[in-house]
Order: structure tokens, then sequence, then C-alpha cells
């Protein structure tokens, strides 16, 4: 995981260790793409607790979760 300087999307606290967030998963797949959020560690965390360990959703699923907990609706 990178670490980034800059402000978190969701809460924006100005942090200087962002992390780098798949939109969809690495876990799910080695070529997920370049579709990144810099969230701080809090975000991080609240983000993946709401996308499942075990069971896995297509890109565009993942997409609409994002945007959804982005703005305020999860």
């Amino acid at each position: 995981m990178s670490k980034r300087v800059g402000i978190c999307p969701k809460c924006f606290k100005v942090g200087s260790n962002l992390t780098d967030h798949h939109v969809y998963p690495s876990r799910w797949s080695k070529s997920n793409g370049d579709t990144k959020l810099y969230l701080c560690w809090d975000c991080h965390r609240e983000i993946e607790d709401l996308l499942p360990l075990h069971k896995k959703l297509t890109k565009e699923s993942c997409l609409k979760i994002t945007e959804a907990w982005l703005r305020g609706r999860l």
C-alpha cells in the first residue's frame, strides 16, 4: 500500500498517510486496474468492511457501493 499526502474524499481529513484503496479489490483480481481512492486509514477500514471477503462482486457493483458510500448513503 502506498502512502500519499492529501485530503480524504470521505471525511475530508488532511493527512500525510492516505492509503490507496482499489475500488475493485486486489484480493479478487491481480489486474484490478488503476481505479483507486486515496483514503485515511479509518475510512479505508470502513469501506473494506462493506465489501465481502469471500463473495466476489462485479466491478460495477464495487463502483456502485463506493459511490453510495462516498455520498453517505451507506
